[in-house]
């Protein structure tokens, strides 16, 4: 079944509550807060791999690159 399936996520938000964060929302695309936050997904959804995996709003101020080998990471 899983062969069926398509898992998807995504990141970039630090929630209020988030020791990380000051304000109610703050967007983080840093290679730290992308890997915890993948890292979080794949234990909450009990998986070992995830197929698509987005950013919830793209800093069009950072490099795509820069951002790409954090994905690559």
């Amino acid at each position: 079944m899983r062969e069926n399936i398509l898992i998807t996520t995504k990141c970039g938000i630090l929630k209020k509550g988030n020791p990380e964060n000051e304000a109610p929302y703050r967007y983080d695309l840093s290679r730290k807060h992308i890997l915890r936050s993948c890292e979080t997904s794949l234990k909450r959804m009990g998986i070992d791999c995830i197929d698509l995996y987005q950013l919830h709003r793209p800093d069009y101020l950072m490099e795509p690159g820069e951002i790409a080998s954090h994905l690559r990471s």
